[in-house]
Formats: structure tokens, C-alpha cells, sequence
């Protein structure tokens, strides 16, 4: 609303109620402006029909469960008056995962699993069942790969790179846009001898100055940058490094297309 419209209303309002409070007049303003303010705003769903019909990717509309929108709100209670910017990095468990989760632990007794008798089986037969799917999932021969559970990110890369043949003629590669865990690895590179080379996204998809190792070389490719969602071309990246013969097999297995 322009000023000169809310100047003539006040005038009209003091012809009528003469010599009002002045807070009574900031009121009449501020309702004014809200009121303004709603016309000019399309409704909630509206505005979300709308950003839908823009984004027909948007809502995981593939999944078991369907849309995002119809458990959304049952699913993550927590989260009805805030909005949640980590889930890259901590993901939040889901209503029915808790439930499901209290329901299996009252019901049985899970022991340590590097102890013996039914408890300790018991937490043995969800290990090797939870190991068996993830290694399912990556890869197309899970018996030439053993899978480890560790704490985080960090300390995966860890026992990595600190196990890894890197000698004085080894090359340890990483985007510009790599999580810490990844910088932290260079600790590693540089206790064995080995050297490291900081390269663009762009730069790998492109085959721009990749060097060309001596010795085993590791390349660190993250698929979806936590940032800004940029999904990186990965089998365009193990082709380049494949033609300056840096092996990559991890690349040629993995299903990406599950991410």
C-alpha cells in the first residue's frame, strides 16, 4: 500500500474518531499493512503446488512411502516448528524406526557379539545381515569385499589411508570441495611419503592436468557435494583416470544410480 493511500486513511480515521491515542493510530497502521501484505502473498499451497510444478523431481515420489508430504508431519514430529539443515551429516531417525527400534529391544535380549550363548547370536544375526545388504547394495560381487563399521566419515577414511600402500611415488587426489575427513587424510599420504594433488570437480570430468602417478595411487571422488547437491559425473572421472592407467574399480561397482 502506498503512502499517500495510508496518509488518507489516517485522515479519514481521525475525521472520525478525532484525537485518538497515538498508539491507537500505529494499530490502524500496522493492520493496514498486514492486511496489504496478505493480498499480495499467494496462499501456502499455492505457492507450493506452484514449486512443485517446477520441481516434478521434488518429494521422493519413487519411494516405498511414497510422497515426502504424506509423512512428513507423522514420521517428524520434531520438526512441525523448525527446519533441520544437517541431514547430510547427522540424518534424523524416523518416528517408526524409534518405535520399531524400543518395540525389538523390550521384546529381545541383543548381547555383545563377540561374546557367546543366544543373546550375543542374537546381535551377530543383525551385524551380518545389516554387513550383507550394504555390501549388496555397492556392489555387484560382495564376496571380494569385506565391510567394516566404524564411528563416522573421519575414522573410515582413516583406516583407510593409513592402510594403504602409498609409497614416495604415490599421488593422493581430492576435489576442492572435499568434507574435512578428507584434508585429514593427508596426514596419512605424508607419514608414508606419499604426495597429494587438490583438483576441481570440473577439472576431473574434463581430464585437466591429472598427474600421472609412479606407484599405487588413491582418487577421492564425492558423488553429491553436501553444499550444493552438485552430483558429480563420476564414471566420466574414472574414465579420465583410467586413461592415465589409475585404477578405479570402486567407481565401476558401486550403484550409483541407488543414491
Amino acid at each position: 500500500m502506498e503512502i499517500r493511500t495510508l496518509g488518507k486513511v489516517l485522515e479519514l480515521f481521525h475525521s472520525y474518531f478525532g484525537s485518538a491515542p497515538l498508539p491507537v493510530y500505529w494499530s490502524v497502521l500496522l493492520l493496514l499493512c498486514v492486511i496489504r501484505a496478505q493480498r499480495k502473498t499467494p496462499p501456502t499451497n499455492t505457492r507450493k503446488n506452484d514449486f512443485i510444478r517446477r520441481n516434478p523431481k521434488y518429494g521422493y515420489k519413487n519411494t516405498l512411502k511414497g510422497p515426502i508430504s504424506s509423512w512428513r508431519s507423522n514420521e517428524y514430529p520434531s520438526l512441525s516448528f523448525q527446519i533441520y539443515l544437517d541431514n547430510a551429516g547427522a540424518a534424523l531417525p524416523m518416528k517408526s524406526q524409534l518405535e520399531k527400534e524400543c518395540e525389538e529391544g523390550v521384546r529381545e535380549c541383543f548381547g555383545n557379539p563377540h561374546s557367546s550363548g543366544p543373546s550375543a547370536g542374537r546381535t551377530k544375526v543383525l551385524v551380518d545381515e545389516s554387513r550383507h545388504r550394504v555390501l549388496n547394495h555397492f556392489s555387484n560381487r560382495p564376496r571380494d569385499y569385506n565391510l567394516i563399521f566404524t564411528s563416522n566419515c573421519s575414522s573410515s577414511l582413516n583406516k583407510l589411508t593409513s592402510s594403504f600402500s602409498f609409497t614416495k611415488n604415490s599421488i593422493f587426489i581430492y576435489p576442492h570441495n572435499s568434507h574435512t575427513s578428507v584434508l585429514g587424510c593427508r596426514e596419512n599420504v605424508k607419514r608414508m611419503g606419499g604426495r597429494w594433488k587438490c583438483m576441481s570437480i570440473e577439472e576431473m570430468e574434463l581430464g585437466v592436468d591429472i598427474p600421472v602417478p609412479g606407484g599405487e595411487s588413491m582418487v577421492v571422488i564425492p558423488v553429491e557435494c553436501n553444499f550444493s547437491g552438485r552430483v558429480a559425473d563420476v564414471s566420466r572421472i574414472a574414465k579420465n583416470f583410467r586413461g592415465k592407467k589409475i585404477e578405479s574399480r570402486c567407481c565401476e561397482y558401486a550403484k550409483l544410480n541407488n543414491f
